[in-house]
């Protein structure tokens, strides 16, 4: 289901911005080619609904291709707008030289707002999501009146060349209708006995106890047609590539212009996972009741699911199979927050998630907020912090510390690093990080009065300082003329952390790798970055999108990256959200996996890759809401064929794929 909208290409539709424009064609199709200069903020084009909006109310996502023509990567950002002048955040994408990028920027569904209420705990409802939620995902724009598409670069070192075809509304939203979801006799309750929803058919539903054993037999007979890649060695490492020394342990070296690992045979090794290998889909009940036909202990559907497939000593069996699964799919490495038990089998590489109960950054919130994890910065210049994480380091001994299958640690996940200067500003006296600036204010300016002078501000005093709880409003003439000071704090916030992460890893795990800390987005964290370069062993990154060949570390940094999560979704399976990329379907799905995977291989950077997760989330929510259909496997352990053949091709292929390319 597509609505064609390459109206909007037509030159009359275009509003440009340091930019020049034609009207060109694209294998018969029209296409807009935009010549960027360099002089405004941003340099690109607005494409408008040429009859002032579109009623897209029926469709999840637009999506067009631009090609990159200019002969280095070029980094677009790019959003949709509604009539009320609403709009998503921006969404940012590298694009390879001569690469076609498949943008897809999420409009729908949106919820009547008393969803939100009758349908709690839902990330994304029957009838999309709740209206007015808001949120990192959320398209939060009004799909029935979306009034244009917007393509730009932001500060433009020189001019850059692309071309923009192929536009359409896509994407089949999950169908149900208000009045449906408002009649409780007819539709509660909407999650049947194994976790799904009831009232949608899809092939894959699983209907009695009785499929669950069926598909048991046809996936053992799956897996001994398809064992694994036969050029791979006991690791998952490339057998049939070039003997390096071996080390006993995983490393990272660059090889022939390309960075890769290198596992403990001396093998060449590319990282292809998978996270959160192990039992997913547990769902709050309480005060949900009336949601499920049959409520398994604990909310645990994929549990229960498991018990009455694999029967006695479930566990034990699932956690075998996991391994023989995932070499079958060719996936060598068991990625982020997986069953450590399943790790310590020992018959797939893995990497070990650090999280541990850490002091952050207050800001403005009360200490009761914070709570003894929070959502923030970690505080390295708290002794508390490293003690904590040393504590959390220790208990790998004996473990994965010293295991030749562990490849190494990440730490934290996700962090906030653009916000440490404005927290630290805002937060109390006694936080330790607000010491840390003040002092270093000090020994700097030696008097308030200069501190005053230099920054615009009117500080009584350095306890007055250290006593205010506010930051500068952005572009004010303090924010401005306190940039330098506060960026060289955030470098020693950010040395202070990577190097007690650093330490802690090397004092217990010695052979083991630093994996870093996982960037949500590459660019936005330069500072940190570039401070991470200098510590990790390989730098992590989670990157959702549909490429990464594209993909840039700042400027004169050459170290590998990892990609830590990356996934797909489709609203063509009974789940009610597609995740973070959402795709038309599941045949879709499974050509994005390649697509991605592929263009990692391309990025001589890249040395993995990892698809989170493995099994979908419960379809009524995890803890925090989350709902989508982003695993390997659905809710009762049944495999998605689209994306698991994706999965297998790439990863069959992948050492000489990445070898070949130059």
């Amino acid at each position: 289901m597509a609505l064609n909208l390459d109206e909007c290409l037509s030159a009359d539709s275009v509003d440009a911005d340091d930019a020049e424009v034609a009207a060109e064609t694209s294998d018969g199709r029209p296409a807009l080619r935009v010549r960027t200069g360099r002089e405004a903020d941003y340099c690109g084009v607005t494409l408008r609904a040429p009859s002032g909006e579109w009623d897209l109310s029926k469709y999840a996502f637009i999506s067009l291709d631009v090609k990159n023509l200019s002969d280095e990567a070029l980094s677009l950002v790019c959003h949709v707008s509604d009539s009320t002048g609403k709009r998503p955040r921006n969404y940012a994408i590298d694009i390879a030289p001569s690469e076609t990028y498949p943008v897809h920027l999420t409009i729908g569904p949106v919820a009547p707002e008393w969803t939100a209420e009758a349908l709690p705990g839902m990330f994304c409802n029957p009838l999309g999501f709740p209206a007015g939620q808001g949120g990192w995902a959320h398209p939060n724009v009004d799909p029935g009146s979306i009034v244009s598409i917007y393509l730009a670069l932001r500060r433009p070192r020189r001019d850059y060349t692309f071309e923009i075809s192929n536009v359409r509304a896509r994407g089949e939203l999950f169908g149900a209708n208000e009045d449906f979801v408002r009649d409780e006799k007819r539709f509660y309750p909407f999650i049947d006995e194994f976790g799904q929803y009831r009232h949608k058919e899809w092939p894959g539903k699983t209907h009695s106890e009785e499929d669950l054993q069926a598909r048991r037999a046809e996936e053992t007979e799956d897996l001994s047609r398809h064992p694994g890649p036969g050029d791979w060695n006991q690791y998952g490492g490339w057998a049939e590539g070039p003997q390096l020394e071996a080390s006993g342990f995983f490393r990272a070296e660059k090889y022939d212009g390309k960075w890769w690992l290198v596992d403990p045979e001396g093998r060449l090794f590319w990282s292809h996972g998978v996270d959160c290998v192990g039992v997913a889909g547990r769902t709050p009940t309480e005060g949900r009741e009336r949601f499920f036909e049959a409520i398994p202990a604990g909310g645990g559907f994929a549990e229960r699911n498991l018990v009455v497939k694999l029967g006695e000593d479930w566990m034990a069996r699932f956690r075998e199979q996991a391994h023989k699964r995932l070499r079958s799919w060719g996936a060598n490495t068991i990625g982020n927050w997986s069953d450590p038990d399943l790790c310590l089998l020992r018959r797939t590489p893995y990497t070990v998630a650090i999280h541990y109960p850490r002091p952050v950054i207050q800001g403005k919130r009360d200490a009761a907020e914070v709570g003894p994890w929070g959502y923030g910065l970690p505080d390295p210049f708290d002794p508390q912090f490293e003690r904590s994480l040393r504590e959390r380091m220790e208990g790998e001994r004996g473990k994965s510390a010293g295991d030749p299958w562990c490849i190494g640690y990440f730490v934290d996940n996700e962090l906030p690093w653009w916000w440490v200067a404005s927290a630290t500003l805002e937060s109390p006296a006694g936080q330790p990080a607000k010491r840390k600036l003040v002092e270093e204010m000090r020994a700097r300016y030696g008097t308030i009065e200069r501190l005053n002078a230099s920054w615009e501000t009117s500080y009584a005093s350095w306890e007055a300082f250290l006593a205010s709880r506010e930051g500068f409003r952005w572009g004010s003439p303090s924010w401005v003329k306190s940039s330098d000071d506060l960026e060289g704090f955030a470098r020693k916030h950010h040395e202070e952390y990577f190097r007690i992460c650093k330490k802690a890893i090397q004092d217990v795990a010695p052979e083991n790798l630093y994996l870093g800390c996982r960037f949500n987005t590459a660019g936005r964290e330069e500072i940190a970055e570039r401070v991470a370069a200098e510590h990790c062993d390989i730098v992590s990154y989670n990157q959702y999108k549909h490429r990464v060949a594209g993909f840039r570390r700042p400027e004169g940094i050459d170290v590998p990256v990892v990609i830590g999560e990356f996934h797909f979704g489709a609203l063509d399976r009974g789940m009610f959200w597609y995740g973070v990329v959402p795709v038309a379907d599941q045949a879709e799905r499974g050509e994005a996996y390649k697509g991605y995977v592929r263009s990692a291989l391309r990025n001589p950077a890249i040395v993995g890759a990892h698809w989170f997760a493995f099994g979908d989330e419960a379809a009524t929510g995890r803890g925090d809401g989350e709902n989508g259909q982003i695993g390997l496997v659905d809710i009762c352990d049944t495999p998605y064929p689209e994306t698991v053949a994706g999965c297998r091709e790439v990863g069959y292929e992948m050492y000489r794929a990445r070898a070949d390319q130059r």
